[in-house]
């Protein structure tokens, strides 16, 4: 893309409108949270959601470039809009990846979420902890709504705690932002978010490409 169309890009994800704040879905007469929230909420321990786009055709179809096809070069577009929407935080807040499943860099070659953390963080500077790990290797897009619900309790782990003091340098920062692709039913970062929060991180933010409506 050409620096004028990843502006109006930028623009169009960041523009301020009226969100939930347990799953950053559009509100349009609901106020601060979303009906589906207020009666059977799944993102309860995440402190706010960051979705760029909501899951339209535009973006349903770049995600399938990105993840499907392996357009990586669509890796330095999302993160330079997801910057955008970063810095409106205020400061630089530690990245944490949601990890690939087991085997599947071994199979595709690349992990998507992997590489749009590198990006920010050689691009523009962000400071990228990975933390956790995933011990399943089911894929999330062969599971309907109840079955991603119930698999996602004991699909990620923490590191071993050895791993993460080296890696943090013995400073658990006290606010973390969680990066992940498509949110569907919020069960994946639902339970990463309370694995941060059971290390002892006090703030988890959740910023994804897009969450589907």
């Amino acid at each position: 893309m050409c620096r004028e169309c990843l502006y109006d890009l930028a623009r169009t994800a960041v523009q301020p409108v009226s969100r939930c704040r347990f799953c950053g879905k559009i509100l349009i007469s609901e106020i601060a949270v979303c009906m589906e929230c207020r009666t059977i909420p799944v993102i309860v321990s995440a402190d706010r959601v960051f979705p760029l786009f909501m899951y339209d055709v535009w973006i349903r179809n770049s995600i399938f470039e990105w993840k499907g096809h392996g357009r990586r070069g669509l890796s330095s577009a999302f993160a330079f809009v997801m910057h955008e929407q970063l810095i409106r935080l205020g400061q630089r807040i530690p990245l944490v990846p949601v990890p690939p499943r087991p085997g599947k860099i071994y199979k595709t070659g690349w992990d998507q979420i992997a590489d749009l953390c590198r990006t920010l963080a050689r691009q523009y500077g962000h400071c990228v902890l990975p933390l956790l790990r995933c011990v399943s290797a089911v894929e999330q897009k062969n599971l309907g709504r109840q079955h991603r619900l119930a698999a996602g309790a004991g699909r990620y782990r923490l590191k071993s705690r050895r791993v993460i003091r080296r890696m943090i340098h013995g400073a658990l920062p006290e606010t973390a932002v969680l990066i992940d692709d498509v949110i569907t039913t919020g069960a994946t970062v639902e339970h990463c978010a309370r694995l941060l929060k059971e290390l002892g991180v006090r703030t988890v933010y959740v910023a994804a490409i897009c969450r589907v409506v």
